[in-house]
């Protein structure tokens, strides 16, 4: 579901940033939204436009190779 969600957002020219941290407020984010049994806040999604010419959005982390941590077998 956010993968299709965050595929959709950028086919229409809008950035994504999955947010995960929002799971460490789970109670607090469950009374202040006021969520009924058995709902949960499970992640976040920032939503906007990129601006390119923002320095932190020029970092690029090193990937290892697929070959050095991944293997499919039976393919």
């Amino acid at each position: 579901l956010l993968q299709s969600l965050m595929l959709l957002a950028v086919q229409h020219g809008l950035a994504t940033c999955p947010q995960g941290f929002w799971r460490r407020y789970a109670t607090t984010l469950q009374r202040e939204l006021q969520l009924p049994e058995p709902y949960r806040v499970a992640f976040g999604v920032a939503l906007g436009y990129e601006d390119e010419s923002a320095p932190i959005n020029t970092l690029r982390t090193p990937r290892a190779p697929w070959a050095e941590w991944g293997e499919l077998r039976g393919f």
